[in-house]
């Protein structure tokens, strides 16, 4: 794989990844096409140019990359024209300055100067969550070894969100949503179905409100660890039509190694048990896999592959460390290696959509991230989470925080539900995280990046730090790997003029 990006960065030489800091600063020609502002990245032999002004990755041929890494690296563009010919160079960079020309103001918001400008806006605007999760409950039934949550899902604070609690966190959720857009309500924990009077409650009081929100879109979802699972709650889950998603790591003894209750017996059984409640009641569900560092992957995949569920959503424990303090936690060659085999699962999953099998567990895993890579909708936002101001979780006693994973944390409690969300509070988060994220800048992945996640940033004392740059040579590898597949499937999807020297973007 290589890279011709802006600026080098610290990219490592033993990884084979080629970067260069190779501006050509007094060319006319890389003035007039902004070629400072553009990246080139090859990846199994597919090559793709990433814009700086529009933030999107396009598919360009092996002259047009060649081109425009000479002119980068200040070749004169008539040594280029002497060796490909002047139609082709022409062509080449007259294709760079269209694309180029339909800048896309929301997408620059990535960029630092835009994005400091649209978070000191945000003092003045009005808050807008388009989704809110509502911890009902502090505790679980469960003593999961890596359980986010603390003690048995606690966030510091053990107890049960209250019926009035939760009326004032929906009320203030409902006010402060935008109308005429879908909205959602995540009820978790913990785990929430220990709290079901109250999840009847906030889904009953919307009954009986929304016809005083006629433009109001609202769904609601929850998360459980399915073991709570009974025919009468699952049919009034059913009925009330809330999306689930149950919590489940792979086989038994992979599953088991983690997922016990607190008598230390294992939860497998009883997950699967709820499963096949949900599917003999017909419910629709997706499964939650967390990998740790001791998964093993093939088996994982080989589990998940027979059992081919409607939709798996496969995230790590944690996120890769390069000392991890716990055992459960991914070490470099424990992400590594769960990297290589991911690339290899929606390798085979681009092939079996391009032949037609697009029901296999493969290919819907390579659904899911095809439709994540190509997602362009966060018009006025500059992360790419949304948390905090258009996403907020609720703690059981009304406080109100950045996200589920910072419950319990004062450092990131952004308010509470009488007093409301504290703008200039956001602000400094916001400001703090984006300074944090300044070698993101110079990277050629941050379109699909944005900066990564809050909570892996985080520092225990408060504040942001960046990623390691080892972490990021495997998120760029990645994130390439993902760039060459989708456009496999853009290819199959709308074919391709293959006398173009700069295609469609991804």
């Amino acid at each position: 794989m290589k890279y011709s990006t802006e600026k080098s960065g610290s990219l490592s030489e033993d990884k084979k990844i080629a970067c260069r800091n190779d501006i050509h600063q007094n060319c006319d020609t890389c003035a007039e096409m902004n070629l400072h502002k553009i990246s080139l990245v090859e990846k199994e032999n597919i090559f793709f140019l990433m814009d700086g002004c529009t933030c999107d990755p396009f598919v360009i041929n092996h002259n047009a990359y060649t081109i425009l890494s000479a002119l980068k690296k200040g070749t004169d563009k008539k040594k280029l024209i002497e060796d490909f010919g002047e139609a082709i160079v022409t062509n080449t960079l007259k294709s760079l300055q269209t694309l180029q020309k339909s800048d896309n103001d929301h997408d620059r918001l990535l960029h630092y100067e835009d994005a400091c400008k649209t978070i000191s806006n945000f003092r003045n605007e009005k808050i807008s969550l388009l989704q809110c999760l509502l911890m009902v409950v502090q505790s679980c039934n469960l003593a999961c070894s890596y359980c986010y949550g603390g003690d048995s899902g606690q966030y510091h604070m053990k107890g049960f969100m209250s019926k009035s609690m939760a009326e004032k966190c929906f009320h203030y959720f409902l006010s402060n949503s935008p109308d005429n857009m879908d909205i959602k309500l995540l009820f978790v924990g913990g785990e929430p179905l220990l709290n079901m009077e109250v999840i009847e409650h906030v889904i009953d009081l919307w009954e009986k409100l929304k016809y005083k929100y006629p433009y109001k879109k609202l769904s609601f979802a929850l998360t459980t660890n399915g073991t709570l699972l009974t025919p009468s709650i699952t049919a009034y889950l059913i009925e009330k039509k809330v999306s689930l998603a149950i919590s489940l790591d792979g086989p038994e003894d992979i599953h088991n190694r983690n997922r016990i209750f607190k008598n230390g017996q294992g939860t497998f059984n009883s997950v699967m048990a709820g499963i096949e409640l949900l599917r003999m009641y017909k419910a629709p569900f997706v499964v939650r896999v967390t990998i740790s560092r001791h998964t093993d992957l093939d088996r994982l995949f080989d589990f998940l592959g027979k059992q081919n569920f409607d939709a798996t959503y496969i995230s790590t424990v944690d996120y890769p460390m390069l000392k991890p303090d716990k055992d459960y936690q991914l070490d470099m060659d424990a992400y590594n290696q769960l990297s290589k085999k991911q690339q290899e699962l929606l390798h085979d999953g681009c092939r079996d959509i391009l032949e037609g099998k697009k029901g296999t567990f493969q290919a819907k895993q390579m659904g899911i991230a095809y439709h994540r890579m190509i997602r362009r909708n966060k018009a006025g936002f500059p992360f790419k989470c949304l948390a905090g101001w258009h996403i907020c979780t609720f703690g059981i006693k009304g406080d109100i925080y950045l996200c589920q994973s910072f419950v319990g944390n004062e450092r990131f409690c952004l308010g509470n539900v009488n007093k409301g969300i504290d703008k200039e509070k956001v602000v400094k988060l916001y400001m703090d995280f984006l300074n944090a994220s300044r070698m993101c800048d110079s990277c050629w992945a941050l379109p699909m990046c944005e900066r990564s996640c809050f909570y892996q940033k985080a520092k225990p004392a408060g504040g942001f730090d960046s990623i390691p740059e080892d972490i990021c040579n495997i998120y760029r590898d990645n994130i390439a790997s993902m760039m060459v597949r989708t456009a496999e499937l853009q290819k199959h999807k709308y074919g391709s003029k293959t006398n173009q020297d700069i295609k469609m973007p991804i």
